[in-house]
């Protein structure tokens, strides 16, 4: 009895010690597919997590729950019945909270079912682990690939080979060489000796080729996967496609730049008005820097031009939703105005609500100004163009109302009534003739006699002019250097300008009197002329010119005198004849504290001073033949008249081709031609040309009511030629046929 029961403890231990799992169920009966548990070994405790102590007697229902689904009970039954040993395929299990996976081998040993399990529990995890993984990085949306330590690809998911263009079964295989450039190779290798060294490769961007040839920016990080079982390790890296992102950085980088390069001013407010962001150009257009700006509403800017229903309708149109396009007046930091052409927009949320306006604007200030002076420019030359034909026939007209005053006074004595009124005739055309002038110097179209003088003379006469005529209310004071700068001027304009202005002054100041001053200086080079120049100055104390009228007052017919006071063409004509000298004019005025005229006029050398007077005219040539044409009947009867009378010989001809037919019959009977410049047919510089071609001794006279010089070089290179302009008074024609004739 002893020795079976050594027996039997030996083959207990024995069947403990047997590595494999072993269960021996008995069946409850021969037809019943319910089985109770008799015994296990050690091994099956383990792999099922049960003290075997405690589950022999238990149904294999209640030991496994569910145990009926694996297909396992009717296995068991099966060789119950027939005694054929079976092969469980892998099962499932859950013990005790634990579970487990096994292949079974089913035997029948006496009456007793013997379950041998093959515990496969830790494959089966990894092989699910694994297909966990790879079905986590096949539809991830990460790049992610498996190589080697030379490049070669064992694995990439569909997501990696997508961005590359590529299929996963294309990549395969592949080196990595295949995603880059040639030029980007040796960075490739330089990143793979990096991982082998650290076993990782940090997050950073690099360039990959796409199939179709297409630079890819990724981002990419990787490192170094060890089998443990081989030794053998594998280079492990994910990518994140980040060329849409990275070019988005470089746009709004390029934007960023833009808008802070840009010349135009952009302001960024929240949707209530306050300012969140402000560019260079801001800060130096208006004065204010970006920390004064930030937080602010751009009221600050406010000019006051504008009306309170000017900003409610901006207000209006752009918190509807819509842009707001205008001109805008500001104020800078300094206090000074500049002008804006501004387009202001509403930034529209998701949800289409605004939650920015962003404001884009022009300083137009300078443009506007140089558009001033442009229409001014414009509106002169008009006016220039209108006075110059005018002056044309103005002229001749003046011309006959002088010549035939003058002949039919020749034939009164002075005593008589009827010269005196004629002489109120002489008088009236006189004035008219100056009036042309002005309207001429204005417009600058007529032609000035230039020579060297000294302003100081010309000033004196002045001051005495008006010591003589204004009231004694007003105190005239007069300063001057007496080695004055020489200057290459027209002394009639220059006197114009210091009566126009004197005249103006004293206007200003003929309701309370006041203070007049006149005063004239040498200057260096200044900001205003960049060579040394006279300095004209006249100060009133008057009444001042107010802001809005002076930017107006050198405007032709623009006057703040009463009707009937003034034409509006002195300080027009003023600004003529300075700029006809290559000079400038400055006005600093207040109201009610008088104006400050500043007169420039640019000094001849030292060397160019006149130091000789000329002498007197010769004599004149009695019995001179002088052909005269002139399409102006009257005009030509007039000059025909006063030269015969002076002791010369005249033909006359209103028609310059019928003149050129008598001349070429006869060319040296004459020895001067007086002819028109403008004339149907022939003008005079022509029929001049073909007349000296006949006779190289013709003196030639071009008399014209026109203006401008009306090609007086070209005339001068082809023949000796005078210039008259008309009206034409007997004393200048006689002096200078005389000089003509007298060479």
């Amino acid at each position: 009895m002893k020795n079976n029961s050594s027996l039997s403890s030996f083959y207990q231990s024995l069947f403990d010690l047997i590595p494999c799992p072993v269960a021996i169920y008995k069946p409850i009966s021969s037809s019943d597919k319910n089985f109770i548990m008799t015994d296990g070994n050690t091994a099956l405790e383990g792999i099922c997590n049960i003290c075997k102590k405690t589950v022999i007697g238990m149904s294999i229902q209640e030991l496994f729950p569910g145990i009926e689904t694996t297909g396992l009970l009717s296995q068991m039954g099966q060789v119950c019945l027939n005694g054929n040993p079976i092969e469980h395929p892998v099962a499932a299990y859950q013990a005790q909270g634990r579970a487990f996976w096994a292949t079974i081998s089913i035997s029948k040993l006496d009456n007793n079912i013997v379950l041998i399990f093959n515990d496969i529990t830790k494959n089966q995890r990894d092989a699910l682990e694994l297909k966990t993984f790879k079905t986590l990085f096949d539809t991830s949306l990460f790049g992610h690939a498996i190589a080697d330590l030379d490049g070669k690809l064992t694995y990439v998911n569909p997501y990696f080979a997508e961005i590359h263009g590529y299929q996963c079964e294309n990549l395969i295989g592949e080196n990595l060489a295949i995603l880059h450039s040639p030029s980007q190779l040796k960075e490739v290798r330089l990143i793979l000796e990096g991982i082998k060294n650290e076993e990782k490769f940090l997050p950073q961007t690099v360039h990959h080729i796409h199939k179709n040839g297409a630079q890819l920016i990724m981002l990419m990080t990787g490192v170094i996967i060890k089998d443990d079982s081989s030794d053998e390790q594998f280079l492990a890296i994910s990518t994140i496609d980040v060329t849409g992102q990275e070019k988005l950085k470089e746009e709004h980088l390029r934007l960023t730049t833009a808008i802070q390069q840009t010349a135009d001013t952009i302001v960024i407010t929240d949707a209530n008005g306050n300012i969140q962001y402000v560019n260079p150009a801001f800060e130096k257009l208006t004065g204010y820097s970006q920390q004064e700006a930030i937080g602010s509403n751009p009221k600050f800017l406010n000019s006051g031009i504008h009306s309170k229903e000017f900003y409610e309708n901006m207000w209006a149109t752009i918190s509807s939703g819509k842009v707001w396009k205008g001109r805008i007046h500001n104020k800078r930091k300094d206090g000074t105005f500049f002008t804006e052409d501004a387009s202001i927009s509403p930034v529209l949320s998701v949800n289409d609500e605004i939650q920015n306006y962003v404001a884009v604007k022009q300083d137009i200030t300078r443009e506007l100004e140089l558009l001033e002076q442009l229409q001014h420019a414009v509106k002169m030359e008009a006016i220039g163009t209108l006075a110059g034909g005018i002056a044309h026939d103005f002229n001749n007209i003046l011309t006959t109302i002088n010549g035939f005053t003058i002949l039919a006074m020749d034939t009164l004595s002075p005593k008589q009534e009827a010269y005196d009124d004629l002489q109120q005739v002489l008088t009236a055309a006189d004035r008219a003739a100056d009036l042309v002038k002005q309207i001429l110097l204005y417009s600058r179209k007529q032609d000035a006699n230039f020579s060297p003088l000294q302003p100081v003379s010309i000033l004196k006469e002045t001051f005495k002019m008006l010591q003589a005529s204004v009231p004694p209310t007003i105190k005239l004071n007069l300063d001057y250097v007496k080695n004055c700068h020489y200057i290459n001027a027209d002394a009639n304009q220059i006197s114009q300008i210091f009566m126009n202005l004197a005249s103006n002054a004293i206007h200003a100041m003929e309701d309370r009197g006041g203070r007049l001053s006149l005063s004239l200086t040498n200057s260096p080079a200044t900001i205003q002329l960049n060579e040394p120049h006279i300095v004209f100055t006249i100060r009133d104390s008057g009444k001042g010119i107010n802001k809005k009228d002076r930017n107006r007052i050198f405007d032709p017919f623009f006057t703040t005198k009463a009707v009937g006071e003034g034409t509006g063409l002195g300080l027009a004509i003023v600004h003529g004849i300075v700029e006809n000298h290559y000079g400038c004019i400055e006005l600093e005025s207040k109201e009610m504290d008088g104006s400050t005229f500043t007169i420039r006029i640019p000094a001849i050398p030292e060397e160019d001073n006149p130091q000789t007077v000329e002498g007197a005219q010769k004599p004149v040539r009695p019995g001179a033949q002088i052909l005269i044409v002139d399409d102006e009947t009257a005009v030509g009867e007039i000059l025909r008249r006063v030269l015969n009378k002076a002791g010369y010989r005249t033909t006359f001809f209103d028609s310059s081709r019928k003149a050129l037919l008598h001349f070429v019959k006869n060319p040296t009977k004459y020895d001067l031609l007086l002819t028109d410049f403008i004339m149907p047919d022939i003008d005079g510089s022509e029929l001049a040309i073909l007349m000296v071609q006949k006779n190289k001794n013709l003196q030639v006279i071009i008399c014209t009511g026109h203006v401008g010089s009306f090609g007086e070089e070209n005339s001068k290179k082809e023949y000796p030629t005078n210039f008259l302009y008309k009206p034409i008074k007997r004393e200048l024609l006689l002096s200078t046929v005389q000089k003509v004739l007298s060479h």
